[in-house]
């Protein structure tokens, strides 16, 4: 389950049952005189042990010899364009690579080349579904406060951009390529003093034009403490957006029709009031697919009738391993789970969830996500690495 990273979001630490303030909050502040202070003395403490460790030279040499056998992730496909990142040895910072359908590759972003001290770094990325199109973010100096930019895949001509305020934010394009959702903060003068790192909204963004006048979609009115993730069906008719309060591991999942004979964003709820978390994504075979622990601690991927909302139809109930990751291909679904540590890859029949055989791995090791073509089709990559065996993506 892909459930968020841990960050506390309260003024209060419990011990021993009793609340206590919570003493180190104003670190929170990077920017103050304080927080810099303490930093710097922490940094001088550190150096004075760090720098008397014997050995020093050889564990930097090793541990540049062992970071020089780079990685790769697993293509995302769009069209007949593939899109990956890969760390060559010697790069400080993984570039965006595009493949062509003739096996022709090309560097579309390179974080080190856009700064003269490797500052800038590339935090996400989405092409369209047509694969012509490349919405990406990219942060300066670690502050992680993301710009998105839009650039032409085929001629790198950027079509829009910065577009500011989309800190930790997804995005989700419509078919065609011209409009795509995402997700925003208010602007400062619009929030209380000290709430300018909340309130996100979902936007309708048309390429090119000015975000001020985006279409919004959803947040108005909801909690301030929010995280949404978005999903678009393939006939673009259908919005899925999950939404998380901080980093609590529970979610509630809204679902839009997009095709309302008024034009009216119409929601419908697929989750709400339940202590579980929730994936939902659409795929070729049109059913919303949720890989969920509700009621399944270690997961289990079920679909639904966008249409109708019925019953969760369980595809692969849970087991004994915790599910992790799956990907849809024609008359397939392909499961990646852990089991006692261990990453294991099943082939299930996509109409009665029954396993067809176990995908043999090159070892004991993790499997970094499954993915398929987006229209379906016979072919999944595996991306996988163990303690000896560097990031890799398996065919």
């Amino acid at each position: 389950m892909r459930y968020p990273p841990a960050r506390r979001q309260d003024n209060v630490e419990h011990l021993h049952g009793r609340a206590v303030a919570d003493p180190y909050r104003w670190l929170e502040d990077p920017s103050s005189e304080e927080t810099q202070a303490w930093s710097a003395a922490q940094d001088r403490l550190a150096r004075s042990f760090l720098d008397a460790l014997p050995g020093r030279d050889h564990l930097r040499a090793r541990l540049h010899e062992l970071l020089a056998a780079g990685l790769v992730t697993v293509p995302v496909h769009r069209g007949d364009r593939a899109f990956f990142t890969r760390r060559s040895p010697g790069q400080e910072h993984a570039v965006l690579v595009v493949r062509h359908g003739d096996g022709a590759e090309r560097v579309l972003v390179d974080p080190s080349a856009l700064s003269d001290d490797d500052s800038v770094t590339l935090d996400s990325w989405a092409p369209s579904d047509e694969g012509d199109r490349l919405a990406y973010q990219l942060s300066e100096g670690g502050d992680e406060e993301a710009s998105l930019w839009v650039v032409d895949v085929e001629s790198g001509k950027v079509l829009d951009g910065p577009v500011d305020r989309v800190r930790y934010s997804a995005v989700a394009w419509m078919p065609g390529g011209d409009e795509l959702f995402v997700v925003r903060r208010l602007p400062p003068s619009e929030v209380p003093e000290g709430d300018e790192q909340f309130h996100r909204r979902v936007y309708r963004h048309r390429v090119g034009a000015d975000p001020a006048g985006d279409e919004l979609v959803f947040g108005d009115g909801r909690d301030k403490t929010e995280y949404y993730s978005l999903d678009v069906s393939p006939d673009g008719r259908w919005l899925v957006v999950g939404a998380s309060k901080g980093t609590a591991p529970r979610n509630e999942v809204h679902l839009c029709d997009l095709a309302a004979a008024d034009a009216t964003p119409r929601w419908r709820v697929v989750q709400e009031g339940v202590d579980a978390w929730t994936d939902a994504s659409f795929h070729h075979d049109g059913r919303l697919w949720l890989l969920t622990n509700d009621g399944a601690p270690r997961g289990r991927l079920a679909v639904t009738d966008p249409e109708a909302l019925g019953p969760w139809v369980d595809v692969v109930p849970e087991s004994g391993a915790v599910l992790d990751d799956f990907a849809v291909a024609d008359g397939a679904v392909v499961v990646a789970s852990t089991s006692h540590a261990v990453a294991r890859v099943h082939v299930h029949d996509l109409a009665t969830g029954a396993v067809r055989y176990e995908v043999p791995l090159p070892g004991l090791g993790t499997v970094a996500g499954v993915r398929a073509r987006p229209e379906g089709g016979s072919e999944v990559w595996i991306g996988y690495a163990d303690f000896v065996q560097p990031p890799a993506v398996h065919h």
